[in-house]
């Protein structure tokens, strides 16, 4: 696109109050980056809920394989419809932990998003009140070591995202065998506990850099409207002998 096309597109979006910018400026255009910058051809996308990130990075370019776990069933449903429009985007119906068996999730009725195998502290419902749990469901869990191979060959470049709800580090601690082969993480992590039991970020950053990884990117996440502190980030990780 020359200069002039550029500058006319420009001038006609500013006057309906909008801008142009490069790939780049959006969080998920920086992921994108991120995916062609290292070869990311298969996603495991971990706490799918519906395919909400799957079905973002496919539109900032994303061409390869997906295999989405997702353990409520409602969301499951949801999930399963947006992934037939593809065929090489696969979909599980189990929880990720750092054991193999069966467990309760906590499902949140309006919002399943917030769904999590711990329960929900009151910092949490105070700021998304339609957050609270209003059911439970037993569903299988598995580890990530236990549910590597069968969507992961020796060719592929794995970026791992998880979205478990301060359920993270048992995640981790699940894939320890696999981490050596995953080339990318993101984390949606806290700086102040939402849910029981769960690792801060600083922990869990503390953690990656440890099993080999470097921190190469930080997208803002939920705050508190009342305060200004910053509450849950996107953490990204791609292993040390990449960067």
């Amino acid at each position: 696109m020359n200069a002039t096309v550029k500058y006319t597109i420009r001038r006609i979006l500013a006057r309906f109050g909008y801008g142009l910018h490069p790939m780049t400026f959006f969080p998920m255009g920086r992921l994108m980056k991120l995916f062609q910058t290292h070869g990311i051809n298969l996603l495991l996308d971990i706490g799918a809920n519906s395919g909400q990130f799957a079905m973002n990075i496919q539109i900032y370019g994303y061409k390869g394989r997906i295999a989405s776990f997702e353990p409520v069933q409602s969301a499951y449903n949801e999930l399963s419809k947006n992934a037939a429009r593809r065929p090489d985007w696969s979909v599980e119906r189990m929880g990720i932990s750092d054991e193999n068996g069966e467990m309760d999730i906590n499902v949140s009725g309006a919002f399943t998003l917030s769904s999590s195998f711990a329960a929900m502290r009151s910092k949490h419902l105070e700021l998304a009140p339609n957050t609270a749990y209003t059911s439970q469901e037993t569903v299988v869990v598995k580890t990530v070591d236990n549910i590597f191979n069968d969507y992961c060959g020796d060719g592929d470049r794995v970026f791992m995202k998880v979205d478990t709800q301060g359920y993270e580090a048992k995640v981790i601690r699940g894939a320890e065998k696999s981490l050596p082969r995953i080339a990318g993480v993101q984390m949606e992590l806290s700086l102040e506990q939402m849910y029981e039991g769960e690792a801060l970020a600083h922990e869990m950053i503390g953690l990656m850099l440890g099993k080999g990884y470097r921190l190469v990117n930080i997208e803002e996440g939920m705050s508190d409207p009342r305060t200004g502190h910053l509450l849950q980030c996107d953490c990204v990780f791609f292993r040390e002998e990449l960067c």
